[in-house]
């Protein structure tokens, strides 16, 4: 971060979609956040939504949205990478979004 504002960031770790609704293995609805750290003017957050995978980040004044279908029950590497005003994410190592 410079001067209060994103400039790049990188967020990695493991996560499958199972079980996020009410607890249940068979379920791949519903919303689990995986990681949430600032707010809406200065912020980044990953959550899986239903079968959707999605990311946001906040830099004053352009945020940017990016997301892609994930329905994965085994666990997945999954990677998002903020550099310069550009948004991607990875699931395992395939540029997904």
């Amino acid at each position: 971060m410079r001067s209060g504002v994103w400039t790049s960031i990188l967020i990695r770790g493991l996560c499958r979609a199972d079980g996020i609704d009410a607890g249940q293995t068979d379920s791949v609805t519903g919303l689990q956040e995986l990681f949430n750290e600032g707010g809406t003017i200065n912020g980044l957050a990953v959550r899986i939504n239903d079968v959707t995978l999605e990311v946001g980040v906040a830099t004053n004044p352009n945020p940017k949205t990016v997301s892609s279908s994930f329905s994965r029950t085994d666990w997945a590497h999954v990677a998002v990478v903020f550099d310069n005003g550009a948004l991607r994410l990875y699931d395992d190592v395939t540029n997904v979004a």
